[in-house]
């Protein structure tokens, strides 16, 4: 996540409410992409999928206090 500024607050993203299952492997500080995806089987209708995001614990955090945000891009195969 960043601010305005340039200045970032690390995260991971994850598949699951108690942060057990990493959403991918090779997660970092400015992308998380590959082979850590979520298969569905399509009925026709509108699914979701909730992804959750934590700031890893231990995170030192030396940025400014403030709105940070980000954003997420999915791509769907079918």
């Amino acid at each position: 996540m960043t601010n305005g500024s340039g200045q970032y607050i690390p995260y991971q993203l994850y598949q699951n409410s108690n942060y057990s299952a990493v959403w991918d492997t090779t997660g970092g500080v400015s992308a998380v992409g590959g082979s850590g995806g979520v298969s569905k089987t399509g009925s026709g209708n509108s699914q979701g999928t909730n992804v959750y995001g934590k700031i890893p614990q231990g995170t030192t955090i030396s940025t400014a206090p403030g709105n940070y945000s980000d954003a997420i891009v999915i791509t769907v195969t079918y």
